[in-house]
């Protein structure tokens, strides 16, 4: 389970959203690219990290939770 590092209440045009910040849960794209030969993802686990990345942005869309990135 992640652990929730922060809270915080945004108010914005369309309301006040409750923003939760979570740890990361695993390594970063740049890093995973670092650890090859040629400093990127190779194309089969590219396009499978992808999928994933949709797969999972969509399903928090769908529960009603709005991903945003890291600063």
């Amino acid at each position: 389970m992640p652990e929730l590092l922060d809270s915080f209440d945004l108010n914005g045009p369309n309301g006040v959203h409750q923003c939760l910040v979570m740890e990361s849960l695993g390594p970063s794209m740049a890093s995973l690219a670092e650890s090859h030969e040629a400093n990127r993802l190779l194309g089969v686990a590219a396009w499978e990290v992808s999928k994933q990345v949709v797969r999972a942005i969509a399903f928090v869309h769908r529960m009603g939770i709005v991903h945003g990135g890291l600063l």
